[in-house]
């Protein structure tokens, strides 16, 4: 059985709740920092949520709904995927979009929870 994931969850975050905006911005975002290997992760499960909205789902490898697991990522990466994220939820701040400045600071907290 699913759980369903409520918006409210101060822990939780489903994709689905970014906008189309925002959605672009952090793909467009983690496809400049690819060579990070959480910014990698994270470009996979944005082209996942863009392929759902346009219709075009499909199974991607490794793709799941679990928590990744930021111990397995180098620390090199977890600060810049960190600095990453705060500049982008900044962003999202300044431009009134408190979906994806929720999941950055999230993120931000997630890389600082790992080092």
């Amino acid at each position: 059985m699913k759980r369903k994931i409520q918006k409210g969850n101060p822990d939780a975050f489903d994709l689905a709740w970014l906008d189309d905006e925002e959605l672009h911005k952090l793909q467009q975002a983690m496809l400049s920092y690819r060579e990070n290997e959480l910014c990698a992760y994270w470009l996979h499960c944005l082209n996942e949520q863009l392929a759902i909205r346009a219709g075009k789902l499909r199974i991607m490898p490794g793709a799941d709904a679990r928590d990744p697991d930021l111990k397995q990522y180098p620390i090199s990466d977890l600060h810049a995927a960190r600095l990453i994220f705060r500049a982008i939820g900044i962003d999202f701040k300044a431009t009134g979009k408190p979906t994806g400045q929720r999941f950055c600071e999230m993120l931000v907290q997630c890389c600082e929870g790992a080092l």
